[in-house]
């Protein structure tokens, strides 16, 4: 009896290491997270609709319940993350399933619905009078326990509080008119990078609007429709290669439009070579391709992995050599160059590490633990910072409301230890074990 009991431990135990060691798909995160984007493991569904409505007027000081609606495009649960852009304070309303995270909120579990899931939030307005963006990204997942077959979506709501309020247009490059393609606010005063005129056709260049001249470039300098109509002639130089960059040193010529094998700047640095020209791809190949007085920057084999990962010296992998690994630290980087990030860390008595801290553990809550997000590109890049952005841009996850993870926090868009493993798996690795003990004994 008691040699049964041993096999059928060593079986089990094998399940439980097959399981560590075969990384699962992009598993759904159960319990959110503070991210801005779903789409990163959420795919292959219906992009679902998202409605955020304000139940009411922003008063300063006062609370002001947001109701958000999730469209059920591929399922019955959905999940979401919320923040907001000025001071104020957003909190979970009791009995919606949500939960703070940082400054912003979040479901503390996936929410199930038909037509469109709900969620409210309140907020309590800043002091002042201000205006505010609220920014939420939503996920409509469809219980597969998988990532698979879901979508993801965004939206955002803009009011002010304590005053009429103005709308307001993105002015991303500073010209003084905005346009609504990059996005409106409504707020109380004027703020940088915002303007109340409406227009620009071009928010990368502070020399394109409705006020600038009209140059003979083939571009609409004026935002009016039209390019080079009424301009004056200018100088364009000799382009031998037609890449659209003149010859530094050639004779130019006064004409509009440019007459051909003439280029309105004489900033080639390798004429002759249409690949190579301000604003070209660099390559490696020994030469300065975006004429940026620097050859192969960026662009040269490297080899290693996370703090080990190095750049090669020429143009071949063979001259690449990595660098010396460096204890691991609970930093979501992989320290010691194994492509494990966070793997047996210490963050002393009653912590673990997760998602890049030391937090306090859970009594009785399975943690994603130390190594648990398996292989990752997080910070691959040589970079000493430790942090590497990826708690930023880690999508939002739900699952879509499996048993296995919603006992689970780990998970996230990541390769991480299946939660549950099937009857069959258990049965196969049993089975292996038995005849390899039989084997054994009649040997």
């Amino acid at each position: 009896m008691r040699c049964w009991a041993h096999v059928v431990a060593i079986g089990l135990w094998v399940w439980v290491l097959s399981g560590v060691a075969a990384p699962a798909p992009c598993a759904a995160r159960s319990r959110g997270i503070a991210a801005q984007g779903c789409s990163g493991c959420h795919v292959g569904g219906a992009e679902p609709e998202a409605r955020l409505i304000a139940m009411g007027e922003a008063v300063p000081g006062q609370p002001l319940r947001l109701l958000l609606e999730i469209e059920a495009a591929n399922g019955p649960v959905a999940g979401f993350y919320l923040s907001a852009d000025v001071p104020g304070t957003l909190r979970p309303v009791a009995g919606q399933g949500t939960q703070a995270f940082g400054d912003g909120i979040a479901h503390a579990s996936p929410k199930q619905g038909s037509g469109f899931v709900r969620f409210e939030v309140d907020w309590i307005a800043p002091a002042d009078p201000a205006g505010v963006v609220f920014e939420v990204w939503v996920v409509s997942a469809n219980d597969n326990d998988r990532s698979s077959g879901d979508g993801a979506s965004s939206t955002r709501l803009s009011l002010a509080a304590g005053c009429e309020g103005e709308l307001y247009f993105r002015d991303a490059d500073r010209d003084g008119y905005g346009s609504e393609a990059f996005g409106t606010r409504i707020d109380c005063e004027p703020r940088e990078g915002y303007t109340t005129v409406e227009g620009d056709c071009d928010e990368n260049d502070p020399e394109i609007n409705p006020s600038a001249g009209e140059y003979c470039n083939e571009r609409d300098d004026d935002c009016d429709g039209m390019a080079d109509e009424g301009s004056m002639p200018q100088a364009h130089y000799p382009d031998p290669d037609g890449d659209g960059h003149g010859e530094p040193g050639g004779e130019s010529v006064l004409e509009c439009p440019p007459p051909r094998g003439f280029a309105p700047s004489n900033d080639d640095c390798l004429e002759g070579d249409a690949t190579a020209h301000p604003g070209a791809m660099e390559v490696c190949d020994g030469h300065d391709n975006d004429c940026d007085n620097q050859a192969d920057e960026r662009v040269k084999p490297a080899c290693g992995l996370g703090w080990c990962r190095r750049e090669s010296w020429s143009c071949s992998i063979d001259d690449c050599m990595p660098g010396e690994p460096r204890p691991e630290e609970c930093n979501a980087f992989d320290d010691d160059c194994d492509d494990v990030l966070d793997e047996g860390v210490d963050c002393g008595a009653g912590l673990v590490c997760q998602e890049g801290y030391c937090i306090a553990e859970i009594p009785g809550e399975p943690v994603q633990g130390s190594g648990g997000d398996g292989p990752s590109t997080a910070g691959q890049g040589g970079s000493t910072s430790g942090h590497s952005g990826s708690d930023a841009q880690a999508p939002v996850d739900i699952d879509a409301g499996s048993t296995a993870a919603r006992a689970s926090n780990a998970g996230g868009c990541s390769l991480t230890a299946a939660s549950a493993r099937t009857g069959w798996e258990l049965v196969a690795a049993c089975a292996v074990t038995l005849w390899l003990a039989r084997r054994r004994r009649l040997g």
